[in-house]
């Protein structure tokens, strides 16, 4: 970490536009501070708490020396060539900041990722202007270290920005008294789970999948029978109740394949295809643990498809263009494929291998997809394709999976009858669009930056009537846009003003403001998060644009866009 300490008379700077993915959401507005101490702070690439720790003590020390009491953090990118990714590096400029206040001292921070005009004067004595540099090594050589110490923090809860978001925007916390790796979705993060699943129960139904429901809780026979209870037993929850040992179950499929084998199928019946939003539990290990991106408790959107031979192109195909369709409505990030082969070590008859292979090369091919072979890279079980998805950050996510398996159907005895009345097994697909929906969250809240398109947003549209007296209008508009699907809110406490703030804060995607001239026009005032207006709209004409932004998915933030300004003027 890099610093340039200055003392100064007076510190004058106004953000004026957001620079790059990764800022913080601000109101934009001039800030003025005379005789405080101002840290340009660079983070770089290596740094952790330990470094601002470190930095932190020293300035401090310096500030008593100085007789000053308060601090601005301004992040300024400038002072190095070693920058750290902007995901890490304002986790750790709000670190500062709370570290900071914890010592004692009157803190500001300049808003992070925001392009800012300043004007500085400093002081002229010869502490004024101090430069410091730390990194690890420096540290270690001088055998620094923070001289305040803290209990180090549970690993769920370490400050990865999707956790800071969750607890600030009231979505989810991690309670350890109940349970590491166990989030609790709060009524806001419940909205955004309830989202994803009706999109993916869309796609099911298009796709062909019945939706069904399984229990948390088999017995270890059949755990036995797949071979799980040997080779995944140290993932799994385990017990026994009067003399019968049960699983928590760590996955659905052998709940979907005791479906499948419920009656007697026939070619004719299949594909058979079974989908479940299951949650399973896994049994990590404590330092794999972070946030929503590794839990014990995993909610897929999990589905199982039971085809003949000659069925695997077509039902892959259509799984894939399913996923391309998601991942386009969800994350809009480059995608990557790849295909992974049978293994050296592997289960069923090599030409039936070769024919799934090629009828997963050929889906892909169907799709124009490019794609990466890791040859003999598949599982024991049949070989697999993996979709990966870049976010705004540059990070590549597995997402979506399509696995073939012979091995299940066998070791369950899975079986259709043939049209020349052979019996014959099915090849099982296994199939995850988002994968784990704790996970998706957690890369959608961090890939758009706590703000959520407006389909997604807890808080779609918050009513802000601008005294008492039209509260009773106000609630008229709310109980409208509620009627019509629109998850819309009532604030009335506090000054219009401290609620435009609050409604920023909380991410809401738009704010109906409504005060004497609307009510006498029966309007409202439209105001989006950037701060712009469309004054004097008419409720049904805003009401309907909202309502095709939330059909379509569109991929808008909360933004009043030209559709909706040339609306208004008609």
């Amino acid at each position: 970490m890099k610093t340039l300490q200055l003392h100064v008379d007076q510190l004058e700077y106004e953000p004026i536009r957001r620079e790059g993915s990764v800022y913080e959401e601000i109101e934009p507005k001039s800030q003025s501070f005379r005789d405080v101490v101002v840290l340009f702070a660079s983070v770089e690439e290596k740094d952790d708490e330990e470094i601002v720790d470190a930095m932190l003590s020293e300035v401090a020390s310096s500030m008593k020396r100085l007789g000053a009491d308060t601090l601005v953090i301004y992040p300024y990118a400038h002072l190095s060539n070693n920058l750290a990714p902007p995901i890490k590096a304002i986790h750790l400029v709000k670190y500062m900041e709370q570290r900071a206040r914890e010592l004692g001292i009157k803190v500001h921070k300049a808003p992070f990722g925001w392009n800012k005009r300043f004007s500085i004067v400093v002081k002229g004595h010869p502490l004024a202007e101090q430069f410091r540099a730390l990194s690890q090594e420096t540290l270690l050589q001088r055998q620094a270290r923070p001289t305040q110490q803290t209990a180090a923090p549970s690993v769920e809860e370490k400050e990865t920005l999707h956790v800071q978001m969750g607890r600030e925007l009231d979505l989810f916390t991690i309670n350890p008294v109940l349970g590491s790796g166990m989030p609790l979705f709060h009524p806001r993060g419940r909205i955004i789970r309830d989202e994803l699943m009706n999109l993916i129960r869309e796609v099911n139904l298009s796709l062909g999948f019945e939706e069904v429901w399984t229990p948390h809780v088999f017995k270890s026979d059949v755990w036995y029978q797949t071979g799980h209870y040997e080779h995944y037993r140290e993932r799994m929850f385990i017990f026994t109740a009067k003399g019968e040992e049960y699983v928590v179950k760590p996955m659905n499929c052998p709940g979907h394949a005791m479906i499948y084998a419920s009656r007697t199928r026939s070619y004719k019946d299949l594909p058979v295809m079974l989908s479940e939003f299951g949650t399973v539990y896994r049994n990590e290990q404590p330092g794999e643990l972070t946030g929503l991106f590794r839990v014990r408790s995993i909610t897929q959107d999990d589905g199982h498809a039971f085809v003949r031979p000659d069925q695997v192109e077509d039902v892959i195909s259509r799984i894939l263009r399913a996923v391309m369709y998601v991942l386009e409505l969800t994350v809009r990030g480059k995608i990557y494929a790849t295909l992974s082969t049978r293994p050296e070590s592997f289960i069923g008859d090599p030409e039936r291998w070769d024919e799934a292979t090629q009828a997963l090369k050929n889906a892909l091919a169907s799709l124009d997809m490019t794609y990466e072979v890791k040859e003999g890279e598949g599982a024991f079980y049949g070989p697999k394709i993996d979709v990966d998805i870049e976010d705004s950050h540059g990070r590549r996510w597995q997402c979506s999976t399509v696995q073939l398996d012979f091995f299940m159907p066998e070791k369950l005895d899975l079986k259709y009858v043939e049209r020349d009345g052979s019996t014959q097994r099915p090849i099982m697909i296994h199939r995850a669009i988002l994968g784990s929906i704790e996970r998706f969250m957690g890369i959608l809240l961090e890939h758009y930056n706590w703000r959520l398109p407006l389909w997604l947003s807890p808080s779609q549209v918050v009513v802000l009537p601008v005294s008492e007296k039209n509260r009773d209008y106000a609630a008229n508009i709310s109980d409208r846009m509620l009627s019509t699907g629109i998850r819309a809110e009532l604030w009335t406490e506090g000054t219009l003003e401290r609620r435009i703030r609050a409604a920023h804060q909380l991410r809401a995607s738009l704010m109906a403001i409504v005060g004497d001239e609307e009510e006498g026009s029966s309007t409202i005032t439209l105001r989006d998060y950037r701060g712009r207006l469309v004054k004097k709209l008419g409720l049904d004409v805003a009401m309907g644009w909202i309502l095709n932004l939330i059909k379509r998915r569109a991929l808008n933030l909360g933004e009043i866009d030209e559709d909706l300004i040339a609306m208004a003027k008609k």
